[in-house]
């Protein structure tokens, strides 16, 4: 239809509307007929009744087709499976995870992703279409997707035996094996070296040890007589701790032994005199060193 054509037509349809009208008016006045009020809407009304309005217009111009045979959905789940197609068109996820739809055009998307577009038109070709959840592709694309991981896994374990051949092949494998060896050895003598170093020093600590005590047990066996015999070939009877002369005559007297003398020096001491100095020093008193006492009362 040409610019002329269609121009002529709309002078036309408003010069009937308009008679229409003016029909209308005279026939409402002729007989006493008043028009009806008109409807007072606000802005946000307004721009939903045009919005409705639009809506309808829309949905009278949609020419509707009929439903497809269950035979063409099939051809069409056929066909997409010969073209191993395993992705939306709309998000690009691969399906099988939720509901699958195919449309009457071929096309195949989420459920929820058609959901999310409100609309029949299908998104890729703009067509007013039909749509069918469709099993047998979602099962189709879980065994795609199965293949691909079991492809991938493959490839993996091949990459890593041709890897596993260079590395033995090149030598380098054996060299490595060769230096954690060496490393394990070093590291094994180091360690067996230094356990014989500890072992020969607590062996020598328990010489030392035992030699001590082989002393110390001579020295208690020494006849408190022999010390004794020291103090007075000294000659000297006072106690180094009150200063009080100490009676050699009365040692042997003595029954209830307050009388000591010191095994390294032979210092004579009053026995409350040496356990109250031990108390503070454990060291003679007289000669500063290392002592034992011995109670006179064993002559």
């Amino acid at each position: 239809m040409s610019y002329n054509a269609k121009k002529l037509i709309a002078k036309a349809t408003s010069n009937i509307t308009r008679d229409v009208m003016k029909f209308q008016k005279l026939a409402m006045e002729k007989y006493q007929i008043k028009a009806p009020p008109k409807p007072t809407f606000t802005k946000l009304e307004q721009i939903k009744e045009i919005e409705t309005k639009r809506q309808l217009q829309s949905v009278l111009n949609i020419q509707i087709k009929s439903y497809p045979a269950d035979i063409l959905w099939r051809q069409l789940e056929r066909k997409a499976i010969i073209r191993q197609e395993n992705t939306c068109i709309i998000c690009f996820d691969v399906l099988g995870r939720s509901d699958v739809l195919i449309a009457s055009c071929g096309h195949f998307y989420h459920k929820k992703c058609i959901e999310a577009t409100k609309t029949r038109v299908c998104p890729c070709c703009k067509q007013e279409v039909y749509f069918q959840i469709s099993e047998t592709l979602q099962k189709f694309s879980v065994k795609l997707c199965t293949v691909y991981i079991q492809k991938s896994i493959r490839a993996f374990l091949g990459r890593k035996k041709r890897n596993a051949r260079k590395i033995i092949k090149s030598g380098v494998f054996a060299a490595s094996v060769n230096e954690v060896i060496n490393a394990s050895e070093r590291l094994t003598s180091e360690i067996h070296s230094q356990l014989e170093i500890e072992y020969l020093r607590a062996k020598n600590d328990a010489d030392e040890t035992d030699r001590l005590f082989e002393e110390i047990m001579k020295m208690r066996s020494v006849k408190g007589y022999e010390v004794l015999e020291k103090a007075r070939n000294r000659k000297n009877y006072l106690c180094a701790v009150c200063l009080d002369e100490v009676d050699v005559k009365l040692i042997k007297i003595d029954e209830e032994g307050q009388f000591a003398l010191s095994s390294c020096c032979g210092s004579l001491y009053h026995w409350d005199c040496i356990c109250a100095a031990e108390k503070e020093k454990e060291t003679c008193p007289y000669c500063r060193g290392g002592f034992y006492k011995v109670r006179i009362s064993i002559f």
